[in-house]
């Protein structure tokens, strides 16, 4: 192997992996949008959103080891969420949350992290009623049981 076969070879190699990276930051940044939409969707489920409930979601998000790396990211989707919520209500953040939550249906690892998050948040002084209603909503569409988590 020459001069040009190995130049050629490191430039194929960084390339694989900077599209390995940006595959696998594409696959994370769906478990981020599904995490924050479906603690979003558990803390909003009784018409509320509390500042403890967002903090508690962006702190375990972030300290996920799969979701690491979102910092800006993260901040811009609670954001968004939160929005969301304040603007459209609980009905605006159910729709996206079951379109994101779905999507991880096919993938009870992922599924599992975030149900695991979201049972987690709403822990966050209690579950009450509307709550577990929802955690079972939102446990069915990641084909979950939800007796797993409670």
């Amino acid at each position: 192997m020459g001069l040009f076969g190995a130049m050629f070879g490191k430039a194929v190699k960084k390339k694989t992996s900077e599209i390995s990276a940006e595959v696998a930051k594409k696959v994370n940044r769906d478990l981020v949008e599904a995490a924050v939409y479906g603690c979003f969707f558990i803390a909003s489920a009784d018409g509320e959103l509390e500042e403890s409930e967002i903090k508690k979601t962006q702190k375990l998000i972030a300290n996920e080891k799969l979701m690491k790396g979102f910092g800006a990211e993260l901040t811009n989707l609670i954001d968004e969420a939160e929005t969301a919520f304040t603007e459209g209500g609980p009905r605006i953040i159910r729709r996206k949350a079951k379109a994101e939550l779905e999507d991880l249906a096919h993938d009870p690892e992922q599924a599992d992290i975030v149900m695991t998050i979201i049972c987690t948040v709403a822990d966050e002084g209690g579950i009450g009623d509307a709550e577990k209603a929802a955690l079972i909503e939102a446990a069915g569409w990641m084909n979950l049981n939800v007796k797993e988590y409670l």
